[in-house]
């Protein structure tokens, strides 16, 4: 049995690539929303980091999951995983934190959610222009 390659024009194209980085553009907007609204209260707290575990997944990858210990009103919270690491966190530092306060057990960096949306504003830009380009060029051209 021989399988043939489906051949798309460059219009489809250019509309797969739009399509899919308008969805992407949409699902990076409700998640950076979300997330604003759950640390809208700008409450912040200055965290100690108590460990950082180094972890392999079944393919092989590494990575690390950071946890914390800080005071929020009061209350002290030991061994919250941070999900947000970079190679200059060390054992023992300090590390400012935005708290939701509904859940203060739910926290994130300050520097991780802009980052984040700033990657996925590039990728998504990535694939709305190309497929913007192979639309327009895929149109006829007028003699």
């Amino acid at each position: 049995m021989r399988v043939e390659a489906i051949q798309l024009t460059p219009l489809q194209e250019g509309l797969i690539f739009l399509i899919t980085g308008t969805i992407l553009l949409i699902a990076a907007l409700f998640a950076c929303i979300q997330s604003s609204v759950e640390f809208s209260s700008g409450a912040t707290v200055t965290a100690e980091i108590e460990q950082i575990r180094r972890e392999t997944t079944g393919d092989g990858e590494d990575h690390h999951v950071v946890y914390v210990r800080y005071t929020y009103e009061g209350v002290t919270y030991d061994h919250i995983p941070l999900y947000s690491y970079s190679a200059s966190m060390r054992e023992g530092d300090s590390i400012e934190l935005l708290i939701n306060p509904a859940n203060p057990r739910r926290v994130d960096t300050t520097w991780g959610m802009p980052f984040l949306f700033a990657l996925f504003m590039i990728i998504c830009s990535f694939f709305i222009v190309r497929g913007l380009l192979f639309i327009v060029h895929a149109r006829p051209q007028r003699k």
